[in-house]
């Protein structure tokens, strides 16, 4: 999406704004701010930020500036379920931005097996969380197995419970549905 704003000066005092403390779309639309966005291919035809453009392109809008100080200044990131609401390729972006960087860091969750895809992430970033019986978890990293040969399907060996780390399904469930 490319956006053009009518009022470079309202633009410049969101920027300003976002780079003194986190704002939340919800945080944006009460400041009676309006935005309006351009699509690359009908440059002609103005969206409302807030009420026609998709739940994934108003968070990665909500994330990016985070995203971008974050990795020019090489803090650390932490994002609980990164794929919600997000095409893959825009996950795969945003990890890709990490991984170029030098010293930034990101640590994410996810229920997305597609992002265990070890041409795109080494073995010692890819970590697992096991829950125990007792209610407690063990975290482990794909690094830990030395029989895990580089160029092997990982996202294949977790589903089939290599790693473990897989929900445990009740099969007395099924007996309610009959």
């Amino acid at each position: 999406i490319d956006s053009r704003h009518e009022n470079k000066v309202l633009s410049t005092a969101v920027i300003d704004l976002a780079e003194n403390q986190i704002l939340s779309v919800e945080d944006i639309q009460k400041s009676q701010l309006v935005i309006t966005t351009y699509h690359k291919n009908n440059p002609d035809i103005p969206f409302n930020f807030f009420t026609e453009e998709s739940d994934g392109t108003q968070r990665l809008f909500n994330m990016m500036l985070t995203i971008l100080d974050i990795v020019k200044n090489n803090k650390i990131l932490l994002i609980d379920e990164i794929e919600t609401q997000l095409h893959i390729k825009l996950v795969e972006y945003i990890i890709g931005l990490f991984n170029k960087s030098e010293s930034a860091q990101l640590i994410y969750t996810t229920h997305n097996t597609y992002l265990l895809n070890t041409n795109k992430l080494r073995k010692d970033q890819i970590y697992f969380v096991n829950k125990r019986d007792d209610g407690s978890s063990d975290l482990y990293s794909l690094f830990d197995y030395k029989d895990f040969r580089d160029g092997l399907d990982a996202e294949k060996a977790y589903l089939q419970g290599r790693f473990d780390a897989i929900p445990y399904i009740d099969e007395q469930a099924d007996s309610f549905i009959k």
